[in-house]
């Protein structure tokens, strides 16, 4: 019988290869863009689609002027995907200063929370026409607010 050690290391546990904690910005594939720089496509405006209305299924438990908070990327996301914001709005997502980097949301009210998933279910029926009406580059969102 071989001694304990020597069995024992066959079979050593071997610590698993972790991603470095900061990749550098070379490595982002397309598949994963960087934050709100998705293209416009179906896939990725169903997937902003879904978290929205889950947040609106959390949210309408609060008042109509309690903040619900959204993730910088999936604003900075909508922006430039053409859904109207105002000049202030913009400045605000678009600002590192203004986002706390340990946690990248910004407050929302339930009202503008419904103006994105109006603009965005907007985006997805446009999407899924097959008479291919999409506007190839939406307009610019800035100075443009819901009326």
């Amino acid at each position: 019988m071989a001694p304990l050690s020597d069995a024992g290391a066959r079979y050593a546990i071997t610590p698993p290869i972790t991603p470095p904690i900061n990749p550098p910005v070379t490595a982002t594939l397309p598949a994963n863009p960087p934050c709100g720089e998705a293209p416009l496509e179906l896939a990725a405006v169903q997937a902003l689609a879904i978290r929205l209305h889950e947040t609106l299924d959390v949210a309408l438990h609060y008042g109509l002027s309690d903040g619900i908070d959204l993730h910088v990327c999936d604003l900075r996301q909508l922006a430039n995907w053409g859904v109207p914001i105002s000049e202030q709005e913009r400045e605000l997502y678009f600002h590192p200063w203004t986002i706390d980097a340990s946690d990248p949301v910004f407050p929302v009210t339930l009202v503008r929370l419904r103006e994105f998933i109006a603009a965005i279910d907007g985006l997805l029926t446009a999407l899924a026409r097959p008479d291919g009406a999409t506007p190839a580059h939406p307009a610019p969102p800035t100075g443009r607010t819901f009326g």
